[in-house]
């Protein structure tokens, strides 16, 4: 009987305590509009608190970065900070302060680290090696950036020109096609993305479409883009049909996609070689052979000790 108590008050408890905690969630719930002001406000400030930080780093990073940069600037190094998506005004004075601070950074930690029964000379040289790498780090930081957005632009760019070209054949214009284009490509590729609304700012603005497609070549850096915007150029100027004109790239586009991905099938094969030899096949003959190896070693060590 009591027993039966126990649960019936077990059974009350939990009931109470679920019809508690559904109405202090829905009194607590937000409302989903007023979370979405609050989360707008809030991407207002942490925008607002960045520039204001920026704003703050940027004289310390122009005085760093004189002592790493070129008097001349003729190492391109604002061109490349742009094929890799950095477009601010301070882009190339944080990675010039980069290459100062590590190059100070490194050695300094080096010198806390490097044992002191080292000699002088082995000393020296890891002062100099860490400096050397603090101050090509940066660039080879930047070098796999460049290279990993442009692989995303490329990814990106044979979908785009199709939907561009179904959108111009269907009697859309060129800028009203890349606007449909710059509005439907940003799931598929934001980086694209990115850049196709560049060019229409600078359309929009005032700008030859010539030239804003010239400076869309000088951002991404990416060979098909530059051979687009040309054909693009030559297209208008010649009085070709740019629908036309699209499509031949488009089909010419999807070609190299197919032959890149089977360039990446081919050296597949040769790329499993390495774990196949160093991991796979040592546990292989291990599995296959370890039995026969022992029974081969009880059966002879008996043999050898009667020899011996």
């Amino acid at each position: 009987m009591e027993t039966n108590q126990m649960m019936v008050y077990g059974l009350l408890f939990a009931l109470v305590t679920g019809i508690m905690l559904v109405c202090v969630s829905r009194l607590l719930r937000v409302d989903p509009l007023k979370k979405r002001i609050a989360a707008m406000e809030q991407s207002e400030d942490a925008d607002f608190t960045s520039q204001h930080w920026l704003v703050h780093v940027a004289p310390i990073t122009k005085r760093l970065a004189k002592f790493a940069s070129p008097q001349d600037g003729s190492d391109g190094v604002r061109v490349r900070l742009l094929n890799a998506g950095y477009r601010g005004d301070s882009a190339a004075s944080f990675f010039y302060a980069a290459k100062t601070g590590l190059m100070v950074l490194l050695p300094f930690a080096a010198w806390l680290f490097i044992p002191a029964s080292v000699s002088q000379n082995m000393f020296l040289l890891g002062l100099l090696g860490a400096a050397a790498v603090g101050f090509y780090l940066p660039g080879f930081w930047l070098g796999n950036q460049i290279k990993s957005r442009q692989a995303k632009l490329v990814d990106g760019l044979p979908d785009a020109l199709e939907m561009m070209r179904v959108c111009v054949e269907a009697g859309l214009g060129f800028d009203a096609a890349i606007t449909r284009v710059t509005r439907e490509i940003g799931d598929k590729s934001p980086e694209l993305q990115q850049e196709f609304e560049l060019m229409l700012y600078e359309v929009n603005a005032g700008s030859a479409r010539n030239a804003a497609m010239r400076k869309l070549a000088l951002r991404t850096g990416v060979d098909d883009i530059t051979a687009l915007t040309t054909m693009l150029i030559q297209a208008d100027r010649f009085g070709i049909s740019v629908g036309d004109a699209l499509k031949t790239y488009t089909k010419e586009l999807r070609e190299k996609r197919q032959q890149r991905g089977e360039e990446k099938a081919a050296k597949l094969s040769v790329t499993l070689m390495i774990p196949m030899v160093f991991f796979i096949f040592p546990a292989m003959f291990g599995v296959l052979l370890g039995p026969g190896i022992l029974q081969m070693v009880r059966i002879l060590m008996p043999t050898v000790n009667n020899i011996n």
